[in-house]
């Protein structure tokens, strides 16, 4: 539910993105006014609206090498 997702980040400033639809994502920036960062579940971000994290001045990072080898 979109409605109660948008409530919960009223005042957050990080989220970790989880199965978020793309065209979702306007409705909870807009009721997110102290978000700064947030984190894709994975490495993919291909299919994210990408200028409305610019528009907004949102960070975005994704989840890149997470299974990797350590060094």
């Amino acid at each position: 539910n979109i409605s109660a997702q948008s409530a919960r980040l009223r005042d957050a400033d990080a989220a970790l993105l989880w199965e978020c639809p793309p065209a979702a994502l306007t409705e909870l920036f807009s009721s997110a006014p102290k978000l700064k960062w947030c984190h894709w579940k994975s490495a993919g971000v291909e299919n994210l609206p990408l200028e409305l994290f610019k528009q907004h001045g949102i960070t975005l990072t994704n989840s890149a090498g997470v299974f990797a080898e350590s060094l």
